[in-house]
C-alpha cells in the first residue's frame, strides 16, 4: 500500500512540474501606432502628406520624414507611395477615412499600427 501511495505521490508532483507558466511572444510585443494625414487642395495636383508618430509637433523644427541615407525631406507622389513606404517599415494598415469640404480640398487619414518586441 505504502508503493502505491509513493507512486501516486510521485505521479502528481511529476505533473505539478509541467504547470508552469510560458510568457508568449505576443505578451512581450508593444503595439505603436501612426497616422498619415495627406491634404489635396482643389486646385493642387500633388498631396502634401504629413506622418504623425505621436511626437510633440513644433513650429520650429521640420518634422518631415527625411531619407536615412541622404537625411533630405522625402517627397512623395500620392497617398498610396506613402503606405507603401510605411509597408516597407513594417507599419501595417489598421483603418482609413477620407473626405471633401464645399471648396474641392480633399483630406485623407490612415490609421498605421507597428508591433515591436520588447526586451
Amino acid at each position: 500500500m505504502k508503493k502505491i501511495i509513493t507512486c501516486i505521490a510521485i505521479f502528481c508532483s511529476l505533473n505539478v512540474g509541467f504547470g508552469q507558466v510560458t510568457l508568449d511572444k505576443e505578451s512581450t510585443q508593444t503595439t505603436y501606432y501612426c497616422q498619415v494625414e495627406g491634404f489635396q487642395g482643389a486646385l493642387m495636383k500633388r498631396v502634401k502628406i504629413e506622418i504623425d508618430y505621436g511626437q510633440g509637433l513644433s513650429i520650429w523644427k521640420n518634422e518631415a520624414e527625411r531619407d536615412e541615407v541622404t537625411g533630405k525631406v522625402r517627397k512623395f507622389e500620392s497617398m498610396m507611395h506613402v503606405l507603401n513606404y510605411m509597408n516597407e517599415k513594417g507599419w501595417t494598415y489598421v483603418s482609413s477615412s477620407a473626405y471633401a469640404d464645399a471648396n474641392g480640398n480633399k483630406y485623407y487619414f490612415y490609421l498605421l499600427e507597428k508591433k515591436v518586441n520588447e526586451e
